[in-house]
C-alpha cells in the first residue's frame, strides 16, 4: 500500500503541474465568463452571485432578475455556487471561487484515481494514462476549472467508483462511506453521469441474489451496506422532486428538466447532431487519434472481457448501451452544448482499466502498452495545450460583454441608480448582458417575446428606468422611435436611454 500511496502522491503532483500548464499558470483562474458558452456560464456565476448578494439559504437559489420574477430556478444542486458565495469574504463575491472549488474535485479525483488504477494494473506509465485520459480532451480540460457542473459531477463518479474500489478489496466501511458521498454529490451535480454507479448496481444485485460472484472479493459485505448504497439513487431522486417543485412554485421555465430524445427532432437537427460529434467538436472532445484508439479499446475491452470473465463483458455492453441511451434521450441538448458529453467519458476509462488489467498479466504486453501509449500521451499533452489555448482566446458570446462592462463605469455618472431596472435590446446572448451588468448592482428585466408599445407600458408600470439598445440594433426596435426619453448617452457603440 505505502507503494500505492507514494505512486498516486507523485503522479498526481506531476499530473496538476501539467494542468497549470495548460491554464497559463493560473491565469485562467482569475478570469470572468468568457469563451466557448460564456451564456452558460454566467448562468453559473449568477447563482453565486445572488447567494452571496441575498444570502439565500442552499434551498434557494436564484440567478437573473427576468421579467418580474426574482430569478427563482434550479438545475443542478447549486452547492459549488453556495459554498464560493461564503468562501467570497465581505468586499464583493468573488465569482473565482467556482473555479477554485470545481478544481478541488479535479484534484482530489487524480489522488484517488491514480492509488486505485495503478493497485489494478500495476504499472507506472499505463495507470498515469488512463487517470490523465480525461485531462486529454480539450471540453474536459476548459471546463474543469469553470462555472458549470459537469467536470465536477464527472470526477465525483470516477472518485466514488475508485473509493469503492478500496471498500470492496479491503472491507472497510470508511471506504464505503466516502464512495457514498461521491456518488450522491455526483448524481445531485449531474444525475446523466450515474451510468457507472448504476451498473455497480446491477452487479451487486447479481452477486447479492443470483449468487455470482464477479470479482476475487465480494461487491457488498452485508445486506446492510445493500441497502446504504441505494443511498445515492434516493437522493438523486429526491432532488429532482424538488427541483420540479421548485420551479413549478416560482413559475420558472428557465431550465429543460425532461428528456429531449433524437427522435423529435426534425431532419435538420437531427443532422446536426451528428455533425457536432463528428466533425464541430471532434477534435476538441479528443485528438483525432486519440479517439479512434479509445473507440477500438471499448471494443477489444468487450471482447477481452468476455473471454476472460464473460460477466465482466456483459456488464461493460450494458454499460455502453446505457449510455447510447441516455445520449439518445437528450440528443437535443448533446448537439448544442459540447460540455453534455463529458459524463461520457467514464466509459473510456473504465475500458481501458479492464484492457490494461487483462492484457499486462503477460510480459510482453507490460513491455509493449507502454512503449505504445508514452508517445501518445506525450503527443496528447501538447496538442491539448494548444487547442485549449485557443478556446480561452475564443472570442464568441463574451466579446460584446467585455464591450458592455467597459461602459459600466460611465453609467452611475449618467444617472443610472443602483437596482434600478433595465431592458437590453439586441443582445445575441441575453445571459451575459444579465450577468454582465447584476455584478454592478443594476437590475436587468429581459424581455424573451418583446412585442411592443404595450409592454412597454407594461414594463412602465413596473419600474422600467432605463433601455439598452445594443450597437446597430435601434433600427431593429421602430417601436421605440417616438418614445420620449429624458435624455439618450452613446457610450463604445451602447445608446442608453433614460425613460
Amino acid at each position: 500500500m505505502k507503494k500505492t500511496i507514494t505512486y498516486a502522491l507523485l503522479s498526481t503532483a506531476l499530473q496538476l503541474t501539467i494542468l497549470l500548464a495548460f491554464y497559463n499558470l493560473n491565469k485562467e483562474f482569475n478570469k470572468a465568463p468568457h469563451s466557448v458558452h460564456t451564456w452558460r456560464q454566467c448562468d453559473g456565476a449568477s447563482f453565486g452571485l445572488h447567494y452571496y448578494t441575498y444570502g439565500n439559504s442552499l434551498f434557494h437559489p436564484q440567478f437573473y432578475n427576468i421579467e418580474f420574477s426574482n430569478g427563482e430556478a434550479v438545475s443542478e444542486f447549486p452547492i459549488i455556487y453556495w459554498l464560493a458565495a461564503k468562501l467570497s469574504g465581505t468586499s464583493h463575491f468573488q465569482a473565482e471561487w467556482i473555479r477554485y472549488l470545481s478544481f478541488l474535485f479535479v484534484a482530489i479525483y487524480l489522488l484517488i484515481a491514480n492509488a486505485a488504477i495503478f493497485d489494478i494494473i500495476k504499472s507506472y506509465t499505463l495507470s498515469f494514462y488512463t487517470a490523465f485520459l480525461p485531462f486529454l480532451s480539450v471540453v474536459f480540460c476548459f471546463y474543469s476549472n469553470n462555472f458549470l457542473p459537469d467536470v465536477p459531477a464527472t470526477c465525483a463518479i470516477l472518485t466514488a467508483l475508485s473509493m469503492y474500489y478500496f471498500y470492496v478489496k479491503n472491507s472497510n466501511g470508511l471506504w464505503l462511506m466516502l464512495s457514498l458521498f461521491f456518488f450522491t454529490l455526483a448524481g445531485l451535480l449531474k444525475i446523466t453521469v450515474l451510468v457507472p454507479y448504476f451498473i455497480l448496481l446491477l452487479a451487486a444485485f447479481i452477486e447479492l441474489f443470483l449468487g455470482k460472484k464477479i470479482f476475487h472479493s465480494a461487491l457488498i459485505k452485508s445486506y446492510k451496506h445493500a441497502v446504504m448504497l441505494l443511498l445515492p439513487l434516493l437522493l438523486a431522486a429526491a432532488w429532482i422532486v424538488f427541483l420540479k417543485t421548485y420551479n413549478t412554485h416560482y413559475d420558472s421555465h428557465y431550465f429543460l428538466t425532461k428528456t429531449f430524445p433524437y427522435w423529435e427532432l426534425d431532419d435538420y437537427h437531427k443532422s446536426e447532431f451528428w455533425e457536432a460529434f463528428t466533425v464541430r467538436w471532434s477534435d476538441d472532445y479528443f485528438s483525432r487519434v486519440t479517439g479512434k484508439i479509445t473507440l477500438i479499446v471499448i471494443v477489444f475491452s468487450m471482447v477481452i472481457a468476455f473471454v476472460k470473465k464473460r460477466i465482466v463483458g456483459w456488464l461493460l455492453l450494458v454499460f455502453l448501451l446505457l449510455q447510447i441511451t441516455i445520449t439518445t434521450l437528450f440528443a437535443g441538448q448533446y448537439y448544442i452544448h459540447d460540455y453534455y458529453a463529458i459524463a461520457l467519458v467514464s466509459l473510456p476509462i473504465i475500458a481501458y482499466i479492464t484492457l490494461f488489467y487483462f492484457l499486462s498479466r503477460k510480459l510482453i504486453w507490460r513491455i509493449l502498452l507502454p512503449l505504445i501509449f508514452i508517445p501518445y500521451l506525450i503527443s496528447d499533452i501538447f496538442y491539448t495545450k494548444e487547442k485549449l489555448q485557443l478556446r480561452f482566446e475564443t472570442k464568441w458570446e463574451d466579446e460584446w460583454s467585455e464591450k458592455l462592462a467597459k461602459c459600466t463605469p460611465e453609467l452611475e455618472k449618467i444617472g443610472l441608480l443602483k437596482n434600478d431596472k433595465i431592458l437590453v435590446l439586441g443582445d445575441p446572448s441575453s445571459c451575459i448582458s444579465l450577468y454582465t451588468l447584476q455584478r454592478k448592482g443594476w437590475t436587468q428585466m429581459n424581455f424573451y417575446f418583446f412585442k411592443g408599445i404595450d409592454d412597454i407600458d407594461f414594463m412602465k408600470r413596473h419600474g422600467l428606468a432605463w433601455v439598452v439598445f445594443f450597437p446597430d440594433t435601434r433600427n431593429k426596435f421602430p417601436v421605440w422611435d417616438n418614445m420620449k426619453f429624458k435624455k439618450t448617452i452613446l457610450i463604445n457603440g451602447f445608446e442608453f436611454a433614460q425613460l
